[in-house]
């Protein structure tokens, strides 16, 4: 990770928090996730298996007795094997990473388990074309 990432998260103070959520970031092998522009976010399936996706941005907050981090979420879905599946990124001028979180059984609001994968993604600076 480069950027805002390299130093994301070096202020928690809350117990448990640490950047990157959910332990090290993991790989899954035939998902890709990539920004391809300010407003869009790709992940592309090459797997023989439906996984579960969550897209998040994160930002550090003060929280009543420590800085701890927030998880902002964009979007969550099944991705099917051989297809793309676009998340559409907010508008608002996150410098805060993203990551794609991964999942082999939805989880949903209330679901506590990490994934068993997460991807972290650069927000992309290019502007989509207008049509």
């Amino acid at each position: 990770m480069t950027g805002v990432e390299g130093a994301f998260g070096s202020d928690l103070t809350c117990p448990g928090d640490a950047w990157p959520p959910f332990g090290a970031p993991g790989t899954f092998d035939g998902i890709v996730a990539r920004s391809t522009d300010w407003f869009h976010l790709e992940i592309r399936s090459r797997t023989r298996e439906t996984v579960f996706v969550r897209v998040s941005g994160w930002e550090v907050a003060q929280l009543e007795a420590c800085r701890g981090l927030l998880e902002l979420e964009v979007v969550r879905g099944p991705v099917r094997p051989g297809t793309v599946f676009i998340a559409k990124l907010p508008s608002e001028p996150w410098d805060s990473p993203l990551t794609v979180g991964i999942w082999r059984e939805p989880c949903g609001e209330a679901c506590r388990e990490g994934p068993i994968a997460l991807l972290p993604v650069s927000r992309s600076t290019i502007e989509p074309a207008s049509s």
